[in-house]
């Protein structure tokens, strides 16, 4: 399977995420993303976050979870 990021399919197609990620906002998947988002502190949730291959979506890059304040103390974000 091929997956593409948030950002290149919506140069593609503006409304690809409103319509893949309907079904899961019916049946609350989005909710629970952004709940465990929440608890893991991550701020970076974005559409280059997440990537769609047909109807399957898997979030991607938790690098600033669970850093909390200290993060910005590191040059370049390490």
């Amino acid at each position: 399977e091929t997956y593409k990021n948030g950002n290149d399919l919506k140069s593609e197609d503006p409304n690809i995420a409103r319509r893949v990620l309907s079904p899961y906002l019916v049946d609350g998947t989005i909710h629970k993303w952004a709940a465990m988002d929440y608890i893991l502190g991550n701020p970076d949730r974005n559409s280059g976050n997440v990537m769609f291959s047909g109807p399957e979506v898997k979030l991607i890059d938790h690098g600033s979870a669970l850093c909390g304040e200290a993060r910005s103390e590191y040059p370049n974000g390490a």
